[in-house]
């Protein structure tokens, strides 16, 4: 098994490391603070990031290539003294084992210490696993995931008569030293934290999963929906799928461009690819259009550096924005409580458009391109199911469709785009 370890051999090593000042900006902790951790679901978050950064950096031989991936919920990891210092995230492929990552549980630490993208992690509760206590299986009180340092996992076994077991993969008593703990971070590191603030915005659950509470995947949905007599589709075939960025920083936090801008910049690329309005990417740079559009829309930062777009300014900042490269005859419109008709329309044409939520169940308050639907037609005594297939602009969202069920959200808007010949 591969294992890529950013984590130090040993604890005792790791005590020794010293870093200057330079190397990592920090700010020292009150002796009686106790260090800051970070949540499963944001170490399961941190997980999907170094998935998403192993395959796009390691594409070639990496394990995870063109699989369909899940992050499973983590495991906690402890230190001999027993405290929480880690998270251990399975990671499955084509529902197949695939490795595992293990993410820090301390918010000033690097978030990633170890993973591998082959084989199984240590799991206690495995009935394989506590085999190896022989006779004493059935007398377990509770059981735990140690980590002794480097890539060493053991299994820490509670037994009913008050003593423990320490056993490791291969079935081995490793001895239980109790007291050694992990050093915890000891000062603020801004490093660190800008690390995790990356990873705290990357969407997880839908993506990978077939028919999702949520209503968003990149699953086609005919693998779920039964009983249609036929499917009505359509879809733009178009390469356009921008995705945001940190554009400037202030005070330390990054400004991102914006759902908004950056989900119209995909409307303007397409048309200019097209041939038919060039000038709308005239730096042939779809983020210069982006930045444009932020000010034609009128796109604001909010504290924590969230692009901002009142969605009535959505249309009248695509249609400006056309005008101020020459096309007189570009007109836009938003429609709230838009159908589903609305959006069929669009795509039959050819023309993409935007789709704005409010409170969707994944995207929350959104906006994306949409570029096709999928109709799932019933007799007339059973509903029909209806998907739109959009581009989401989120940086660390890697599929490139989304099927999203129609309704999975409390109000909707559409935005068309289209020129008049």
């Amino acid at each position: 098994m591969k294992v890529v370890k950013k984590v130090i051999q040993s604890l005792l090593i790791i005590a020794a490391l010293v870093f200057t000042l330079s190397d990592f900006p920090s700010v020292s902790l009150a002796s009686s603070n106790e260090p800051e951790r970070v949540s499963w679901a944001d170490a399961q978050k941190a997980a999907a990031w170094q998935v998403i950064t192993e395959v796009k950096t390691e594409s070639d031989r990496s394990h995870w290539k063109d699989k369909r991936i899940k992050v499973a919920k983590p495991k906690e990891v402890y230190d001999p003294a027993g405290n929480l210092v880690a998270y251990l995230v399975d990671v499955v492929a084509d529902n197949q084992p695939a490795g595992y990552v293990m993410v820090s549980a301390f918010l000033d630490d690097d978030p990633v210490l170890l993973w591998t993208d082959d084989g199984k992690s240590l799991n206690p509760e495995d009935e394989k696993m506590k085999g190896k206590l022989g006779a004493n299986k059935d007398k377990v009180a509770k059981s735990e995931i140690v980590w002794l340092g480097g890539d060493m996992l053991v299994a820490r076994y509670h037994l009913k008569d008050g003593t423990k077991r320490m056993v490791d993969l291969n079935g081995e008593d490793r001895l239980d030293t109790g007291n050694d703990a992990y050093p915890a971070p000891a000062s603020q590191n801004v490093h660190a934290r800008y690390r995790w603030g990356i990873m705290k915005k990357i969407g997880l659950g839908s993506p990978g999963e077939s028919n999702p509470e949520n209503g968003v995947t990149d699953v086609d949905p005919a693998t779920w929906e039964t009983n249609y007599q036929s499917i009505s589709k359509g879809y733009i075939d178009t390469p356009v799928n921008q995705k945001q960025w940190e554009y400037a920083w202030v005070n330390g936090v990054a400004q991102w461009t914006g759902c908004s801008p950056t989900a119209g910049s995909n409307i303007m690329k397409y048309w200019a690819d097209k041939g038919v309005a060039k000038r709308l990417n005239p730096t042939d740079n779809q983020q210069d259009i982006v930045m444009a559009l932020r000010n034609t829309m009128g796109t604001y930062q909010k504290a924590d550096g969230t692009g901002e777009t009142n969605p009535y300014n959505i249309s009248s900042g695509l249609e400006q924005y056309a005008r101020n490269q020459g096309y007189s005859n570009a007109y836009s419109t938003s429609i709230y409580l838009a159908n589903f008709a609305d959006y069929v329309g669009e795509v039959n044409e050819g023309r993409p458009s935007l789709q704005s939520y409010w409170n969707q169940t994944y995207f929350k308050n959104h906006t994306v391109t949409v570029v096709g639907y999928k109709r799932f037609v019933r007799d007339w005594y059973q509903a029909d199911s209806y998907y739109l297939v959009v581009r989401n602009n989120w940086k660390y969202e890697y599929t490139n469709n989304l099927y999203v069920k129609w309704g999975t959200w409390n109000t909707n808007m559409i935005t068309k785009f289209w020129f008049v010949f």
